[in-house]
Formats: structure tokens, C-alpha cells, sequence
């Protein structure tokens, strides 16, 4: 942002990353996150073993630090399969956002995050 102006948010902040980088995934991570040392690959090669053309949003489960913070919670959602998460999606986000990698195209073409994040709308981090 110009000095003064006030902040975009996290959302625009990660439109900005994605249209500064060129790979064919877009991987989400926050600025307080640690991803295991392999995430990235192994994330890749499971994004891989599907057509590029096939929607796929891949989450993947997480450890809080420090541990049980958020047991309840944690629990929830790593213990999630493919069936609940297409159910309670209706519930909760089911695929947490700083785990997932998605195709770039499909990004792009879904709008990326809205501008309203920093009203603390629909596309806060």
C-alpha cells in the first residue's frame, strides 16, 4: 500500500503474490505458519496424480503450536473424510485455508480473493 493508505488485507496481499509469481499451483501459507519440511512436495505430487483440467482444492492436516490450543477444533478437521467434507461444508471452512494448494488457473478463474477483506468481509485470512 501507498504510505497512508490504509491496509488491503491478508486476501489482497495473496492476490498480489499470485499474480507476482507464475507456477501452476498456488499454495496458501500465513505469515505465523510452519509447513513441514516435505508439504510442499508431497502436496505437488498428490496435485499431480489428478487431470490438470479437474477442479481440486487439497487441504491437508495441521498440528497447533502449542499443541491442543485448539483441541477440539483440531481434532474436527484433521479427522474430516472426503464425504464429511463435502457435507459440513456447510458448517465450517473444511479445508483450512493455510493448507491448501490449488491449480492457478482454477484461482484465477474463481476471482482470486475479494476486496473486501479489509472490512473484515469475506476475504480475511
Amino acid at each position: 500500500n501507498p504510505a497512508g493508505a490504509p491496509p488491503l488485507g491478508p486476501g489482497m496481499a495473496r492476490n498480489l503474490a499470485s499474480r507476482l509469481s507464475d507456477a501452476p499451483v498456488i499454495c496458501m501459507a500465513d505469515a505465523d505458519d510452519l509447513l513441514h519440511p516435505r508439504r510442499l512436495c508431497l502436496q505437488l505430487a498428490e496435485m499431480t496424480t489428478t487431470p490438470r483440467g479437474a477442479a481440486v482444492l487439497l487441504g491437508t492436516s495441521f498440528v497447533r503450536v502449542p499443541e491442543g490450543s485448539t483441541g477440539h477444533y483440531t481434532g474436527w478437521a484433521n479427522g474430516l473424510d472426503g464425504r464429511r467434507v463435502y457435507l459440513e461444508q456447510f458448517r465450517e471452512v473444511t479445508a483450512i485455508q493455510p493448507t491448501w494448494m490449488m491449480w492457478r488457473r482454477h484461482f484465477e478463474e474463481i476471482g482470486a480473493y475479494p476486496p473486501d477483506d479489509a472490512e473484515g468481509g469475506v476475504g480475511t485470512g
